[in-house]
């Protein structure tokens, strides 16, 4: 760990966007999270019948009260739908209608946003991925690396990305993409040897849920020149915890009221 940790803060993440405010992983989630200069968005993607990138958390939408797979399914099938506000999260603005965008489409509408702050904006994209289920409801690790690959040279964002996985194999891709692009380990069970499986993958970071994250955690991967993302933390009580283990991200559903409470800690 080097000396600079026990004096920086974490660096706030927006869940989806900013999923306690707006429906998430839409284009007013993201809005939000930029006017309010969020440093980091988070977002997942999926990949549809017609190998269009899609951001979307879960692998189904739904329309009708009916079950669709992404996977199965066309862009403007997909887009024929709109995200629905989260019960979850009653400070949701419920009057929003949005379907979910293709990653593409966010990118081009990233570009042309007119506040100044959407040109630095760090992305955290994550990459659905299931070893188990692909071909069924995922593409193959190169497939989709190459894709994603691709559309962030085009947009000129891979200085300003992060990519994550809970399936490795895409991580090992990416990596062979580019050899400066930013990974982080999303960890599925508690690791004992983290540091070690960040330093085999040749990445920058582990991201971690609340409950696993301690000081000897945070130690360990800041020991080989890692960092700590946790997730999701919603709470005062959770954000004090996690500036005290010293991580150096915090993914939360309201970011800007996290960032405003650790800008007074």
């Amino acid at each position: 760990m080097t000396p600079s940790h026990s004096k920086i803060k974490p660096i706030v993440q927006g869940h989806r966007g900013a999923r306690a405010r707006f429906p998430e992983n839409t284009l007013s989630a993201f809005n939000y999270a930029i006017i309010n200069q969020i440093p980091v968005i988070e977002l997942d993607i999926h990949t549809t019948k017609d190998k269009k990138l899609i951001i979307h958390h879960d692998p189904f939408f739904i329309k009708n009260n009916k079950k669709f797979y992404i996977y199965s399914s066309t862009l403007k099938q997909i887009q024929s739908t709109i995200v629905e506000p989260n019960p979850l999260f009653p400070r949701q603005n419920k009057t929003i209608k949005e379907p979910p965008p293709s990653l593409e489409g966010f990118f081009n509408w990233l570009h042309h946003h007119p506040h100044p702050f959407a040109s630095q904006m760090i992305l955290n994209i994550e990459v659905k991925s299931i070893p188990a289920l692909e071909g069924k409801l995922y593409p193959t690790p190169a497939w989709i690396s190459k894709t994603l690959y691709a559309l962030l040279e085009k947009y000129n964002l891979i200085h300003r990305c992060w990519i994550q996985s809970f399936d490795h194999r895409v991580l090992k891709h990416i990596r062979k993409q580019n050899s400066d692009l930013k990974i982080s380990l999303l960890l599925s069970q508690n690791y004992l040897n983290a540091s070690l499986l960040l330093k085999d993958l040749h990445a920058q970071a582990v991201s971690v849920p609340v409950s696993w994250v301690d000081k000897a955690l945070c130690r360990s991967i800041h020991k080989v020149k890692g960092q700590v993302f946790a997730w999701t933390a919603n709470t005062k009580k959770e954000w004090v915890y996690l500036t005290e283990c010293q991580v150096d991200g915090i993914i939360t559903d309201d970011p800007v009221r996290c960032k405003n409470f650790l800008k007074n800690l």
